[in-house]
């Protein structure tokens, strides 16, 4: 009976440090990219990009508890939150060019951060949204394998806020015609 145990702790245990190994071998970056093309001109999409309070309407922001500082656009401009379940972190605007080019940094508990940038270029039907999104989680070995998801994952909440953005943008550029 021991030795069965032995046995059974043993290929756990190998099992276990196989995944560690592997893990420190796998990427710890991450990158997602969505687009969408809006019937809206440039400058109305960015209104609500540049603007943080405005995020609620069209990213899961408005989910979260967390308040705008003020002014609530342009450079400098954070959203701070302490979410129990996301935990604290801030999104700041690092980069603004309107109505072409957003950036921003999200900082998470101090350890994880996301780079993001929004572009907008003017096409025929109005504007061609590209939202990307950059992250590494470093060292640690479990988070490669959260790594290998995050193109996919991130990218679906991308194009579901995206989506959004392109209804409250089209409704506001028709009202504003």
């Amino acid at each position: 009976m021991r030795r069965y145990f032995a046995r059974a702790f043993g290929v756990i245990a190998a099992a276990l440090s196989a995944s560690l190994l592997i893990g420190l071998w796998l990427p710890s970056s991450w990158l997602a990219e969505s687009s969408i093309e809006i019937a809206a001109d440039p400058a109305t999409v960015f209104v609500f990009l540049e603007d943080l309070s405005r995020w609620e309407e069209w990213t899961p922001w408005g989910d979260i508890e967390s308040e705008v500082t003020d002014p609530p656009s342009g450079i400098g401009a954070a959203r701070v939150w302490d979410d129990e379940q996301l935990g604290s972190g801030s999104v700041t605007i690092t980069e603004s060019r309107p109505p072409g080019l957003l950036r921003y940094r999200v900082e998470m508990g101090g350890r994880e951060r996301i780079n993001g940038e929004l572009e907008v270029v003017a096409v025929a039907e109005g504007s061609l949204v590209t939202w990307k999104e950059a992250g590494d989680f470093g060292w640690n070995p479990l988070m490669g394998y959260v790594a290998r998801g995050m193109a996919e994952s991130q990218g679906k909440q991308l194009a579901a806020s995206l989506i959004r953005l392109k209804q409250v943008s089209a409704a506001v550029d028709s009202i504003s015609k």
